[in-house]
This record gives C-alpha cells, sequence and structure tokens, in this order.
C-alpha cells in the first residue's frame, strides 16, 4: 500500500490512513529532501527546514533512498558542523568516574578475573597446595584505587605483584612507582617478583614470602626480586653490542637491530607512503578515509604515525 502524496510505501491500511491525513509531502519535496541531506544537512536541520511532522517518515525517506548515515558518519558530521568537543576537564571526569566504576565493580569487568596470566595461575595453585588460601586471606586482584593489586594478603598488608615484561617499559615502570608509593604510605609491604622468577623458582619466592606474612612489626617498603639480575658491567657490554649492531642504521635513534629491520620490512605488504604525504591525506580524508586509499584499515594509520613519531622519518 502506498501513499498517494509521497509515494511511501506501508504495510498495513491503518498505517497508511493515518499517515495520508498529515502528509504534506510530494515527489519533488522528497527529492529535495534527500539532495539537502547528501549535501551535509543533519537528520535535525532537515527536519526543521521542511518543517515535518514525523521523525519517523524522514527516517523512512532516507532509508529508502539508501543515503542513511551510520552513527559513527553522523556523529562526526555533528562534531565537524557544531565543534562538540568535550573539554579536558570534562575527559578527566569522564576518565576518573569510569576508572572509579571499574575499581568499584571488579565483578562487572570480568577480563580482571578470568584473564589470568599463566605465571599468576601457578602462584594461585602453590598457594592452594601449600594450604596459605586457608590460612592466610587472600584476595586476588584486589581493589585499590586507582590501582589493582595482584595477590593481596589482606590482614598482613603484604601485597605481592607479579611483574611481566611489560613492566619494563618506561610508562609502566613509572605507574608502578606511583602504585608502590601509595602502598607504602598506607602501610604496606610490596614483594614484587618477575614472571620469571616464578615460573622456574617459585619455591625460593614462597620462602621469600614467608617472613614478611609472620612478622607484625615488618619494616614497610618495596621488595623486587627478579631471575635475571645484571650487573653494570653486563649491562655495558651488552649495550655496546647493540651499538655494534646498529651501525649502518646509525640514523634510527633507537636499539633495533639489523636483522629486525629488514624482518620488519619484509612482513609489510602495503608500502607506507612518507609522513608528509600521510598527514596531508588525514586532513583530507580522514584516518578512515586514508586507510581506505591504502588498503588498510584506520588503526593501521594511526600506528603508521606513531613508528614515525617514534623512529624517524625512514622507517
Amino acid at each position: 500500500m502506498v501513499c498517494k502524496n509521497c509515494g511511501l510505501y506501508f504495510g498495513n491500511r491503518g498505517s497508511l490512513i493515518g499517515h495520508e491525513k498529515s502528509c504534506v509531502l510530494s515527489e519533488d519535496i522528497i527529492n529535495s529532501i534527500i539532495s539537502e541531506y547528501r549535501s551535509g544537512l543533519t537528520f535535525t536541520e532537515i527536519y526543521a527546514k521542511f518543517n515535518l511532522k514525523s521523525k519517523h517518515i524522514l527516517n523512512r525517506i532516507l532509508k529508502i533512498a539508501g543515503v542513511k548515515r551510520s552513527l559513527s558518519e553522523a556523529v562526526k558530521l555533528g562534531r565537524s558542523k557544531y565543534k562538540f568537543t568535550h573539554s579536558e576537564e570534562t575527559k578527566k571526569k569522564l576518565r576518573y568516574h569510569r576508572l572509579k566504576f571499574m575499581k568499584e565493580n571488579p565483578e562487572k569487568t570480568a577480563w580482571r578475573q578470568s584473564n589470568i596470566s599463566y605465571p599468576e595461575k601457578l602462584f594461585l595453585s602453590k598457594i592452594m597446595e601449600i594450604g596459605w588460601d586457608r590460612k592466610y586471606l587472600i584476595v586476588r586482584e584486589r581493589s585499590f584505587f586507582p590501582y589493582f593489586i595482584d595477590f593481596s594478603f589482606e590482614l598482613n598488608k603484604v601485597a605481592v605483584e607479579i611483574d611481566g615484561s611489560q613492566h619494563l617499559n618506561f610508562d609502566r615502570i613509572e605507574s608502578d612507582n606511583k602504585k608502590n608509593d601509595l602502598l607504602t604510605s598506607s602501610g604496606w609491604v610490596v614483594l614484587r617478583f618477575s614472571a620469571s622468577k616464578i615460573q622456574f623458582e617459585i619455591d625460593n619466592c614462597i620462602e621469600i614470602i614467608k617472613p614478611f606474612l609472620g612478622r607484625e612489626d615488618q619494616r614497610v617498603g618495596v621488595y623486587s626480586y627478579n631471575r635475571y639480575k645484571k650487573t653494570s658491567s653486563e649491562r655495558q657490554k651488552k649495550s655496546i653490542k647493540k651499538i655494534k649492531s646498529n651501525v649502518e642504521y646509525e640514523t634510527f635513534q633507537h636499539s633495533m637491530t639489523k636483522k629486525t629491520y629488514q624482518y620488519n620490512l619484509a612482513q609489510r605488504k602495503v608500502s607506507r607512503p612518507d609522513l608528509n604525504i600521510l598527514l596531508e591525506d588525514i586532513k583530507i580524508y580522514g584516518y578512515r578515509g586514508t586507510g581506505k586509499k591504502y588498503g588498510v584499515s584506520d588503526s593501521c594509520i594511526k600506528k603508521w604515525i606513531r613508528m614515525y613519531e617514534k623512529y624517524g622519518k625512514d622507517f
């Protein structure tokens, strides 16, 4: 069943009769609506401009014409037209409240409980094997806003942290130091073990933890136990070796070896444009449009930018 005025199709007679009573559309008006929408007017602007009485009808017109924007496209258009962006203060508030919710509701963030790492599984199995789970009050992923403690011995105020290789990154080290300061200022002892230490020397780790659980007058502080401890001379030798292996690539200000660099080049399926060309394309087409131009995703374009910023224009 089709409206005599606008030509829209309706599935039942009741809807058609109700629509025809208030329909003021014609074929010319519908074509104008579609043309204006394609030219960049928003849904709300068209609704007001043509003085339409139902947003549902406007939505149907655009869908039938096949020009209806996706949600992300509509949001981008709205931000470009109305300059709608959160202030830095608002962003901080949103970030704070989101983080606060996650910390206070760990049961609603399932990844915290289900995505347990292999070294954490080993440690958990070990403390259950020796009966510590029955002797001490132990909480895994204990919330200590704005952080989490891997394994918390609550009554003893001992925090056991199991650090993977990601904890060697500069940003993570800085975050860990802030976490350590916050815990120690609240009277906690922080025991940090590397993942490899847990994997290969777990019995030694248990022996290290034991004294801290039995002492009520224990000294508050941070104690780090790494399986691979190198002297300053060994570290110096390693750095010299890296410098020698990178003689041909001394223009790159990083520690990437020749073999790693050649491997990365061989893995590339798309040739990367120069940084300046890439930035110009982003200004014109945006990240998604630039990704389509080079046959990659918008996330890949962002990764290229980060790599250029980190390693220089020749990377």
